[in-house]
């Protein structure tokens, strides 16, 4: 009994480590991509719009911490004990993957065409943006989905609820800065493009 249960303490710890990993990632990625973006601040500024709203990092810095905790929550005290079952757990690793790959590609679109796009004066439509105005949060949505998914607890579905009432706000502050800027250009591609998910006007 004692090495079955010492063998299962292993398993869950390589688990947990596996879905650090996993969930880690994406911050990785971010900060990777900011740093191959461009080396003008001011271009850094226009893209992350910290002008609309200085305090998304701040926002974003908290609730990135607070994501460390639900590991703590995760490992020692269960509290969404119900929630830990394989079938969600599989169904947050395919979420995450499918989002992470999304969010790769279209950060790979911005930075062959970002920079041009903005010295052009020119709203982005093509790519990812021809399906929808705001590919990146399409991934991270996804990703902020599967983290509770991942990682079960009372603490990290709080986190999906406010990253998604974050995410949203900053959507329509984004689209109220772009359609002062860019005038009835904006206005029509909104008219005629999704905002998150193709086909799902939100």
């Amino acid at each position: 009994c004692l090495a079955k249960k010492t063998s299962l303490t292993s398993d869950d710890s390589e688990s947990l480590r596996a879905k650090r990993t996993c969930c880690t990632a994406s911050a990785v990625q971010q900060v990777l991509f900011s740093r191959r973006l461009s080396e003008s601040s001011e271009v850094k500024d226009v893209f992350f719009a910290r002008q609309i709203q200085p305090a998304w990092n701040k926002f974003t810095g908290i609730l990135g911490v607070l994501e460390l905790a639900v590991f703590f929550d995760y490992g020692h005290m269960h509290s969404a004990r119900q929630l830990e079952l394989l079938a969600l757990q599989t169904a947050g690793i395919i979420i995450y993957l499918i989002s992470f790959a999304w969010l790769m590609s279209v950060d790979a679109y911005l930075l062959k065409n970002f920079v041009r796009d903005y010295e052009s004066k020119t709203p982005m439509r093509d790519g990812p943006y021809a399906l929808v105005r705001h590919p990146r949060y399409t991934g991270l949505v996804g990703t902020r989905l599967a983290f509770p998914l991942l990682v079960p607890s009372v603490l990290s579905w709080l986190l999906a609820v406010c990253w998604l009432l974050l995410i949203r706000q900053r959507m329509q502050l984004e689209e109220e800065y772009l359609s002062r800027i860019f005038g009835a250009a904006y206005d029509g591609y909104m008219a005629g493009t999704p905002r998150l998910f193709p086909a799902i006007k939100l």
